[in-house]
């Protein structure tokens, strides 16, 4: 069957008509990771489960909200009550507090593929006018989280690619007005986070990345918000990049 998490559907690959994958539906279901053992793990409301063939089989529980894992799926990443990072390792598990002033949450958390650091989104809400970003790293194994601050006009993408177990490619969006003083963003760049430094560089102009194809080598890179006329709808401008040939927008 081919599993669709976002929409709970399973649809049968030999022919059929999809059908709940969970019944009854639960409130939140992702995708964590795809091991190299091919087995994917799902998170199911805060619970992450084993997908073999049809079978589930328990991993860990309560792991927090938004969930990441490694690559083996052994460190799990969760945000606990939107002020904390709950890092579970195999049936143990901790909550690292973060401790700061004003009106704040943690959101969209990463992990390496070694599982030996996080990076953990933080949005601040002090500004009436425009949310402020930082970035929280973590070192799983233990220590205090430290914080790395944005340009205040600067709010990290979703996309988060693993260049390597040190660094982690990110695509940063500006934030903006338009003519009528609406929010808007626009694509800023890739840029690269170091754990090991703790710092953000320009990614390499010759750089390709996104979402990769298993097979064909092609990559899918989700983007920015566009807007239609009067604003009443939107849609991302996605990237596609076919293998050995330029960019192309949809």
């Amino acid at each position: 069957m081919f599993v669709v998490p976002s929409d709970n559907l399973a649809i049968p690959l030999g022919g059929g008509k999809g059908v709940p994958f969970l019944a009854p539906a639960p409130q939140a279901l992702e995708l964590l990771a795809v091991p190299s053992d091919g087995d994917a793990l799902l998170s199911v409301d805060g619970e992450v489960y084993r997908l073999h063939g049809t079978a589930l089989s328990s991993v860990a529980s309560q792991v927090g909200a938004q969930a990441a894992a490694s690559a083996d799926g052994k460190v799990i990443v969760g945000i606990e009550d939107k002020k904390a990072i709950k890092v579970t390792v195999g049936a143990a598990s901790r909550v690292v507090h973060h401790h700061r002033e004003g009106r704040w949450e943690l959101e969209r958390p990463y992990v390496t593929p070694d599982g030996r650091f996080a990076l953990v989104t933080l949005r601040d809400y002090e500004n009436p006018n425009l949310d402020e970003f930082s970035f929280l790293s973590i070192d799983t194994k233990g220590g205090e989280p430290e914080e790395i601050a944005l340009s205040k006009t600067f709010a990290p993408d979703v996309l988060r690619v693993g260049i390597s177990n040190d660094q982690v490619l990110l695509r940063m969006l500006a934030q903006e007005s338009d003519e009528q003083g609406a929010p808007v963003t626009r694509d800023a760049g890739l840029v690269i986070f170091d754990f090991r430094t703790r710092k953000l560089s320009p990614a390499p102009e010759e750089l390709r990345a996104g979402l990769a194809s298993p097979k064909a080598g092609h990559l899918l890179m989700p983007g920015p918000t566009v807007w239609g006329d009067g604003r009443q709808c939107s849609g991302d401008e996605t990237t596609v990049l076919l293998k050995d040939t330029k960019w192309a927008r949809t």
